[in-house]
Parts: C-alpha cells; structure tokens; sequence
C-alpha cells in the first residue's frame, strides 16, 4: 500500500476533489495531485496523518479496507500507526 492508494481511497469515498480535500488538509492542490499520482513517494508521516483526520474516515477502516497482505503484515502496520481496532458492539 502506497500513499497514493490512501489518497485515492479516501477521496473516492468521501467524494472530495483535489481542492477540496487540499482545503481540508491545510496542504497544497499540487500536493495531493503530486501524492495521489504518484509523483511523491514518500509524504511524510505527519502530513499523511493530517490529511488521513481531515477526511473524517476511520484510520483503521482505510488501512483494513486497503490492506490485501497478510496478517502478520497487517499486525504490523496497526502496531507501527498505532491503531486500535474498534470495539465490537
């Protein structure tokens, strides 16, 4: 999983354009163009993580929902994001 893929999934599911998800963000258009091509390879954790909260979408549901590795894999990368897995009703 690349940043472009969460910057697609992300705009895909909540339909913001570029802009608008830029706007949210608080990061450049050409930025999130540069991202989501795939031109920047590597964005930078913390401004990852902001734009990942401005869209309002779980972080959990956008790494399970992009993740096709294994488990172990996943294991990982919940542990290094330091994400919970929400708790069943």
């Amino acid at each position: 999983m690349e940043a472009a893929d969460i910057i697609k999934y992300i705009r895909r599911r909540t339909l913001l354009t570029q802009k608008e998800l830029a706007k949210r963000a608080k990061v450049s258009v050409a930025w999130v163009s540069k991202v989501e091509s795939g031109e920047t390879k590597n964005p930078g954790f913390a401004t990852m993580q902001r734009v990942i909260e401005s869209s309002g979408i779980n972080r959990y549901d956008i790494m399970t929902s992009l993740m096709q590795a294994s488990e172990k894999w996943k294991e990982h990368l919940l542990s290094e994001f330091k994400i919970k897995k929400p708790k069943e009703d």
